[in-house]
């Protein structure tokens, strides 16, 4: 069963990424003449196909890796090898998983470097020197074990406790902790990788800080981030509640947009806070996050998952073996998920259009596209199953 669900989400990406290959217009789309020359349109699809490509093949070599683990009794070599670092329960599990994570992220750093160091550096878009990939790299490993250890050994000392109410407590915990992450995420983890400098007062402040009065948005914290260190694409993004957030704009936006064009972006941003989108967002995944604590529970109560692997019954075998299954129902709730993210992008859209700065954000739009290579026709089902965010030339439709 497994090894079955394993291969189903392959072969089903697959299979959506030689669709997505196959509907390449060979011709820009009439609204994007302007912004697009044949030369940069034929850009546009030789990067999407090396990207396609490179998910192909990282894709199978980690499919191949822990089939070979299932099939060759490695999971169970693994666990053993854990349990010798450190004796008790918890300790096994932590073990076992930080073993897991960063063994698989290692064998993957192959694809990463080619990514960043070969295709993204072809088409200009690199800036990541070889010392900050590593030092990145080393930053989340530490990151990574003391959130995720943490909140794992809290987890566990729960369910060894309390077995029964297990997944009520772990979901109060989880939703705890998600609140934390939207409040805090900008403030306390980005600092660690990128700094973040309060917008100078100026036109670009004057005129967000206007528009923000025009719209009822308190707005103190405008931040610019140096995404200029790593990388020359363009974004921007909207984070926190409360007195907690925060407009981030990314150094290079600034400097490939106008001020009409960046107020524009920001007022989509704002129409995402005024529809409630992030509170609707963090309300749904975490009635979301208690039906798979509920499925997760039911796995802890079924010894014969974890010795289908050659493992004995333990938290982390079981939360191992429940990662595997649950990819088709995984793919069932992003589907969904990306569902309403396009429909609240559509609405924050027409938030920005209602306040005047239609024009300007459809112009923005169609230079995001360009300077980040974005494919302008995917195939339906492409983005059906994976698009949190509606193709550019839909968003355009609708604006004008």
């Amino acid at each position: 069963m497994i090894v079955g669900f394993l291969l189903f989400g392959y072969f089903s990406d697959t299979f959506l990424s030689i669709l997505n290959l196959r509907i390449f217009h060979t011709d820009v789309p009439k609204s994007l003449q302007d912004f697009y020359s044949s030369g940069k349109y034929r850009e546009t699809r030789s990067y999407t196909r090396e990207r396609i490509h490179l998910h192909y093949v990282s894709s199978a070599f980690q499919i191949v890796i822990i089939l070979i683990l299932i099939l060759g009794g490695g999971f169970a070599l693994i666990d053993d090898f854990a349990k010798s670092l450190w004796g008790s329960e918890t300790g096994h599990s932590i073990a076992f998983l930080v073993i897991l994570f960063v063994g698989f992220d290692v064998l993957s750093i192959p694809f990463q470097w080619y990514s960043t160091f070969s295709i993204e550096e072809r088409y200009g878009f690199n800036n990541t020197s070889p010392s900050t990939f590593i030092v990145d790299k080393l930053k989340a490993y530490v990151i990574s074990v003391v959130i995720v250890g943490g909140l794992f050994w809290l987890l566990s000392t729960i369910y060894f406790s309390n077995p029964a109410y297990f997944w009520l407590l772990a979901w109060a915990i989880a939703t705890f902790f998600s609140l934390l992450t939207t409040m805090f995420y900008s403030n306390v983890i980005v600092p660690l990788f990128n700094k973040q400098t309060q917008l100078e007062a100026g036109e670009l402040r004057d005129k967000i800080e206007q528009f923000a009065g025009i719209t009822g948005f308190v707005l103190k914290n405008i931040f610019v981030i140096n995404g200029s260190k790593r990388s020359t694409k363009t974004n921007a993004y909207f984070t926190g509640i409360g007195p907690q957030k925060r407009i981030v704009l990314y150094d290079t936006l600034i400097e490939q947009h106008s001020t009409d064009e960046i107020v524009a972006i920001l007022a989509h941003e704002i129409g995402h806070y005024r529809k409630k989108h992030v509170l609707t967002g963090f309300i749904l995944s975490n009635v979301l996050m208690l039906g798979v604590l509920y499925l997760f529970n039911i796995v802890l109560i079924m010894p014969d998952f974890a010795l289908a692997l050659g493992m004995q019954p333990t938290l982390h075998a079981s939360l191992f073996v429940f990662a595997m299954l649950f990819s088709p129902i995984s793919m069932i709730i992003s589907i969904v998920s990306n569902m309403i993210s396009r429909r609240h992008e559509f609405a924050a859209d027409k938030f920005a259009a209602d306040h005047g700065v239609g024009l300007a954000l459809g112009e923005a739009l169609k230079k995001l596209s360009v300077d980040n290579l974005s494919n302008l026709t995917p195939h339906r089902l492409y983005v059906f199953v994976n698009y949190s965010h509606p193709p550019v030339l839909e968003r355009l439709k609708r604006l004008f």
